[in-house]
Formats: C-alpha cells, structure tokens, sequence
C-alpha cells in the first residue's frame, strides 16, 4: 500500500453473533501482512476463543474476556490495552467486539484513550457487519444489534449467498432507517480489500456518531444484562454427528456455542448460533475439546442440565 501513515488508524468491527467479523480480520491480516497491525479481540466468554484464529506472527494481540469492553466492569481494561497497543508502533489497530456489545459509549472511550497516549491515534470510525441470512428476526429481538448500526460509519451485509435479492433489499431498508449516514457494502465472506476499506474512510466525510443526541446514547452495556457463560471440557473424540445432535439440543437453552472441538475426521472450530452450525478445519495447539456456551439462564441448573444432555446424546 503507497499510504503514509502518520498515527496509528484505529478501526472498531461489530456485527451480531456469527456476522463474520472473524472472517473479515483473517482475511485483511492475511493479505496485508505487509501492514504493521495489533488486534484487541474481546468475547464474552472467561475463555477466549476467536483469538487464536486470527493470531499471526506479524501481529500484535490482547484478548479481553468475560464480558463487553464497553461494560464499566471491562472499560478501563479496553482504554489501557488500547494504550498498550499504541507503544508498538503499529500501523492499525483493530478491535473485535462481542457481538452481544453496544458500542454507544466508544467516543467517551476515545477521548479518554487520548489522554493516555498523548493523542497517538486517529479513530477511523466503525464497521458493522450483518449477517444477511438471520438480520430480519435478530433486529427485532436485540438491542445490541440496533446500536451497533446506530454508531457504525461503514456496514457490511455479509452472507449475501445465502439468501435472495428481496432479502437483501429489505435489509437495506432496515439499516437505512437507523443509519441514514453510513455506506452500506454486500460481501459473502466478507470478501473485500483493505485499500478499498481504507480508501472509503479517507474520502467519504461520513457523519460520525458525536451528533447523536445523548439521550439516544443509552448504553445496554450493564452486568445485569450480561449472558451467562460457560466453558465445556472433554477429553473423549467424538463424531461430528454426535456432536450435531448435542448441539441441536442444547440450543433450547443455548444461543451461543464456539470452541475447538476434536472429532474423528480432525479438529475443528465449531461455531453455532441458533440452529446454524458451522465447522472449519484448524490446527489448533488445544490438548482437549473446549467450547463456550453462552446463555440467558443464570442459576447453576443449566450447567447440570448440559452436562446430562451430554451424557445423554454421546
């Protein structure tokens, strides 16, 4: 890339549960590792899954888990890896958000990140990718999914291949009634360039979220409204079949499943949400089967009621 860069380029990608926002980062990484990046991933889960599929030794990366990053509980932890991030003389910087985050309060994160680093980066502003293939139902069930429109400069409707040319108009629609600002990009698999990403930023003035009044700045972002988490452990191989049944089952109670899981065609990321189940060949460094489970029953039944589920269907 022929760009000069002076201060580090902060970008922020949000997107729902399963949008593709790790797809999207493996992919600019991989065909810019030209470019000098640090990544901050942050998941909801006490164990971090997403960062060992981006993790590359060209960059620099802080995972962040156990809630959102614009949670006041996580808050601090953000400003001060961002910081951190900003020693390493990088070129860009980009955060992955849990997809269950509202990104509403990011400017009173900047300007405090600002102070620490002796205004050392320039926020490019927000990508929010959009699963086209499930968009529809989630905007009318989630909060989250709102605000991270609302305060996006940039939106990719991802997983166009999925669905149909109405489909994808009706999304459009949708977006454009919360965000009348941003451009709007159709992928499948988030299939797209980094010059064309940065080239966008530096050349359209795009009205940035510091115009939105602060009664619409209401964050969702509280620890009563967080999911539970757990981490499932097992030692035993199983058949993807199996595993589909589990699976299958245990999204009654369940809305979120990632991890590493080893079966007997190999290992695999396994990621669900809802009834979507997708799986990837990986090479992973796991010594057992280790996912995370998100949900939003909060006693401790749930952990015993999968655990006989699993009994159960392996």
């Amino acid at each position: 890339m022929n760009r000069q860069i002076n201060l580090t380029d902060l970008y922020l990608i949000t997107g729902f549960l399963g949008s593709g926002k790790t797809t999207m980062l493996k992919r600019l990484l991989k065909k810019h590792e030209d470019i000098k990046s640090g990544v901050i991933v942050n998941e909801f889960g006490k164990v971090g899954i997403d960062g060992e599929l981006v993790e590359d030794k060209n960059m620099d990366l802080i995972e962040i888990n156990n809630g959102s990053i614009f949670c006041s509980c996580l808050e601090n932890s953000f400003i001060k890896a961002t910081v951190e991030l900003l020693t390493y003389d990088l070129d860009m910087i980009f955060i992955e958000t849990s997809g269950l985050s509202d990104p509403s309060n990011m400017d009173k994160i900047i300007k405090e990140t600002k102070k620490l680093s002796n205004n050392q980066f320039r926020y490019v502003g927000s990508i929010c990718i959009v699963n086209a293939n499930n968009f529809l139902k989630v905007i009318n069930t989630s909060q989250a999914v709102e605000k991270q429109i609302i305060f996006s400069e940039l939106i990719i409707i991802n997983k166009n291949d999925l669905v149909d040319k109405e489909t994808i108009s009706e999304i459009k629609s949708k977006v454009r009634k919360l965000n009348n600002n941003a451009h709007i990009l159709v992928t499948t698999y988030c299939e797209f360039d980094l010059e064309q990403l940065v080239n966008y930023f530096d050349l359209n003035a795009v009205k940035k979220s510091d115009g939105i009044q602060e009664s619409e700045r209401d964050t969702i972002n509280r620890p009563n409204n967080r999911p539970s988490n757990y981490t499932f452990e097992f030692d035993e191989i199983i058949t993807k079949e199996k595993l589909n049944i589990f699976l299958d089952e245990i999204s009654k109670k369940v809305f979120r499943v990632k991890g590493f899981v080893q079966t007997y065609q190999g290992w695999f990321y396994v990621d669900m949400v809802g009834n979507e189940i997708y799986y990837n060949n990986v090479n992973t460094r796991q010594e057992k089967t280790k996912l995370v489970l998100l949900s939003t029953h909060q006693n401790n039944n749930i952990k015993e009621w999968i655990n006989n589920k699993w009994d159960q269907y392996t």
